[in-house]
């Protein structure tokens, strides 16, 4: 997720997750939270986000990641979005991955162009929203599956109206 004028993020412990400009530039294992705030026109949107980063192996054989640009888009009602999503090895991982998406706001669709990605690859995940689509911000979450692994990447879209506004 990146900041944007109204968007700033903030981590509740950088030791966990460190963020600078808006972009997350290390994590570490543990718990935190991070503070989203959306602020336009002296009107304040705050929330928390809980982030867990689990504590992995010596070894990161077989394992994957998962990126996304951009981190949070503002759209109007009726209009689309497309992330590109990005993944890659730590170190000698061979197979597919499956993506899907959840928690996508009321009215809108979802569609990835490849929904099974070898690594290391890349898809498009567009999200068309209604005319009917609330205003607001969304968290939603992309899962990459590959056997018994899986990876979560939570995201943000900000719907608002004709001038700007949520």
């Amino acid at each position: 997720m990146t900041e944007s004028t109204y968007l700033t993020l903030e981590s509740l412990d950088p030791s966990v997750a460190s963020i600078d400009r808006g972009s997350v530039v290390s994590v570490a294992p543990g718990l935190t939270y991070v503070c989203v705030t959306y602020e336009k026109d002296g009107h304040r949107i705050k929330f928390y986000v809980q982030v867990e980063v689990p504590k992995h192996p010596d070894t990161f054989a077989g394992q994957f990641d998962i990126s996304v640009e951009p981190g949070a888009p503002k759209v109007m009602p009726g209009d689309s979005v497309e992330y590109k999503l990005s993944l890659s090895t730590f170190s000698q991982f061979a197979g597919p991955v499956d993506l899907k998406v959840s928690g996508i706001p009321k009215n809108a669709t979802a569609s990835f162009s490849q929904p099974s990605v070898s690594v290391p690859g890349s898809s498009k995940l567009t999200i068309l929203t209604g005319s009917a689509t609330p205003t607001g911000i969304y968290m939603f979450v992309i899962t990459a599956t590959s056997g018994d692994l899986t990876s979560h990447l939570m995201l943000a879209l900000l719907i608002v109206g004709p001038n700007g506004q949520l």
